[in-house]
């Protein structure tokens, strides 16, 4: 994985031949969301032999002729107001609301808010051009998904071994439900938020700073608790999913990913101490699959688990920098203030 993690930069030669067809299109916001739907129409997909989570992250490596025409499309690019000075970086994506309620159900709230929209304000057609850009971004992301579902089914056909057939109609299944449905499993909850993750940096651009899952412990608890309550969720298969999502998060090469983050640990709403059994799954994980990435960020506070801050202090003896300690109730005050 490492060995290929390179830049994705062929995503700005597609969004180059999109701007070039929507020339004269007055809304940016529009421009762009056709481009990602363009994007992610025409960008490479794979998965690996043995993967449980899908969604790979492509990497470019060009020839001549090939970086002239990216030279070509960034200076096009350049030309068009593509790019502004944002950053998809130091942010968090609400991942419980889209794992809660389905990409189905956000593409709902916004047809119910465009509908509700005044005919006589004045602000409503750059409204109505924003909630119909959030849609075709939205609908380009659940189609990027059922490629997948497709991709799994075809390599199903052609599979040798009964066991990985097996395992590629399953995340087929999978693809095809999350790609609207909430997710129903710990499984269904990790790959949809791959899947948005993924989406979100390619849609972004080429490099990426600070950016990440968030914390993963915390909203992947409740499916987490009902799987293994159910028994469906065996200790071999959570180690399997949890390493392959460590593995994949080192398909962003360092110097386009300046850091990919997950966090753990840190307080609840009610100010109680958030570690959990998912917590040290997934520092475990973390110490065991011992790539660049994911960092691990520890949200420290005077009350959290000792067994877990223990458990964090001796994966730092890896000499490797990993689990990074940020005080979580200073950051608190900070953010209040």
């Amino acid at each position: 994985v490492q060995e290929n993690a390179r830049p994705y930069h062929g995503r700005n030669t597609l969004a180059a031949e999109s701007f070039r067809e929507t020339e004269g299109e007055p809304h940016r916001g529009t421009r762009v969301a056709r481009a990602t739907a363009h994007i992610f129409a025409n960008m490479p997909i794979r998965v690996r032999p043995g993967e449980l989570l899908v969604g790979w992250h492509p990497s470019s490596a060009l020839s001549e002729a090939e970086q002239q025409e990216l030279n070509d499309a960034n200076a096009y690019l350049r030309t068009q107001n593509y790019w502004v000075s944002a950053s998809e970086g130091h942010m968090g994506l609400d991942y419980p609301s889209i794992l809660g309620e389905g990409l189905g159900a956000i593409l709902e709230r916004i047809d119910r808010l465009a509908a509700e929209l005044s005919p006589v304000d004045p602000a409503t057609p750059e409204r109505q051009a924003f909630y119909a850009s959030a849609r075709t971004s939205l609908e380009a992301c659940q189609a990027l998904i059922r490629r997948y579902a497709g991709l799994a089914r075809a390599d199903a056909e052609v599979a040798d071994e009964e066991e990985w057939r097996a395992e590629l109609l399953h995340t087929a299944d999978i693809c095809d439900r999350i790609a609207s449905a909430p997710a129903a499993s710990f499984q269904e909850a990790l790959q949809l938020m791959w899947f948005t993750f993924l989406a979100v940096a390619v849609e972004a651009g080429v490099s990426h700073h600070c950016f990440g899952p968030g914390r993963l412990d915390q909203y992947l608890l409740p499916y987490y608790e009902r799987d293994r309550a159910a028994g469906v969720l065996p200790d071999e298969r959570l180690r399997e999913l949890l390493d392959q999502f460590a593995i994949k998060c080192n398909e962003f090469d360092g110097p386009s990913m300046s850091a990919l983050i997950m966090v753990l640990g840190g307080r609840k709403p009610d100010g109680s101490d958030a570690t959990n059994k998912l917590s040290y799954e997934l520092l475990d994980s973390a110490g065991r699959v011992g790539m660049y990435f994911p960092g691990v960020d520890v949200s420290w506070h005077p009350d959290m688990d000792p067994e877990f801050v223990r458990r964090c202090v001796a994966l730092l003896r890896n000499g490797k920098g990993q689990p990074s300690f940020f005080h979580s109730d200073v950051i608190a005050r900070g953010l209040v203030r």
